[in-house]
């Protein structure tokens, strides 16, 4: 076929460039693709890595990474924070209204290194229960007075009633009856006090736990741990029960204060009673004789005659109780949950790592 002869011009070759020269937007267009398709193999590639982290090796030290933070965790919580919380005892406080309440001992003591201190009489002692005019109860009382030597107030002697938690107050109207004869000398008083003003004589008393022994209650006002309560001698006195209340201390925060060894463990034993150690709230009202000069030893004008006789009457205005129980500042079932708490939550983390697979 004939041809005009033009593929070998110079005016074709130069048309012929031109038409297969690409235009700068095609050129562009073409890099923008590359580099994206780059980044997105180099993601793809970063989290093929990753999966392949996840599925193979992750597993190999997820328990063992779970049961080293799970134990540091709850070691820094238990030496953080629970042992400190634990340690601070607090008091749990109960209050009760009873229908009955056991009758408490009681402790008569006179014959002090004391001149205003009247003496016990040997000779007669009388107890009643529920009133003055029911049954005997003088099994309960002590036939004579013990005398204890080296107690801390010095020489005294001493009656007990005791009944061991076998009287017991029934009824508000209810009353306890105690009964024995005592004289005093006037001389002796006015001479150890430097005074000729009238002073009447008088007794002390301690109202306490019944089931503590005589060896107890002896250790215990060696060690303050009960006291006495002085009242006149001569006349009637009546002991009203407010309240009771039962301490029991196991954790032996009360004891801490105590420098003796016996009277710390005293105090142990004493606090750790079954419901706690008794104490009782109460109020004293007294009415006196005006034939004191009767059993006044010491007594010019008239000769001396007979001893007198001091009452004690104890009753309960309440049946009214208070339970005071030390107990730490967190429970320990409550430290055993939040170590579960702490493990639960280290083992969800430890999970959330291995979705992954």
């Amino acid at each position: 076929m004939p041809t005009l002869g033009l593929e070998n011009s110079s005016i074709f070759q130069g048309y012929k460039k031109e038409a297969f020269k690409e235009s700068p937007h095609v050129q562009n267009d073409a890099q923008d693709s590359a580099q994206n398709l780059s980044a997105q193999r180099r993601r793809e590639a970063r989290l093929n890595k990753l999966r392949h982290w996840g599925r193979k090796r992750l597993p190999k030290y997820s328990i063992l990474f779970t049961e080293l933070a799970a134990i540091a965790a709850i070691v820094g919580y238990f030496y953080g924070g629970a042992v400190d919380t634990y340690l601070k005892f607090e008091w749990k406080l109960e209050s009760n209204i009873g229908t009955s309440m056991p009758a408490p001992a009681f402790a008569l003591i006179g014959n002090a290194d004391d001149a205003a201190f009247a003496t016990l009489n040997a000779g007669w002692r009388k107890c009643r229960f529920p009133s003055f005019s029911a049954g005997s109860c003088d099994e309960h009382f002590f036939e004579k007075p013990v005398n204890w030597d080296s107690s801390p107030y010095g020489n005294i002697s001493y009656y007990l009633f005791d009944a061991d938690e076998e009287v017991i107050f029934g009824k508000l109207s209810d009353q306890l009856l105690l009964q024995t004869d005592v004289n005093w000398n006037s001389k002796l008083l006015e001479a150890a006090y430097d005074t000729q003003a009238p002073y009447n004589p008088s007794l002390s008393a301690i109202m306490y736990d019944s089931r503590m022994t005589e060896d107890q209650l002896r250790q215990a006002l060696t060690c303050n741990i009960v006291v006495w309560t002085e009242q006149p001698a001569l006349g009637s006195n009546t002991y009203t029960i407010d309240e009771v209340t039962q301490t029991y201390d196991a954790l032996g925060k009360l004891n801490l204060t105590i420098l003796d060894p016996d009277c710390k463990s005293l105090a142990e034993t004493l606090y750790t009673f079954k419901e706690g150690l008794a104490t009782y709230r109460y109020r004293v009202s007294s009415s006196s004789t005006s034939f004191a000069y009767v059993c006044d030893q010491g007594n010019t004008t008239m000769k001396y005659d007979q001893p007198c006789v001091t009452q004690i009457i104890i009753r309960y205005g309440t049946f009214s109780t208070t339970q005071l129980t030390s107990v730490p500042g967190i429970e320990i079932k409550d430290i055993f949950l939040n170590i579960a708490a702490i493990a639960g939550g280290v083992q969800f983390v430890a999970w959330f790592m291995t979705i992954f697979q």
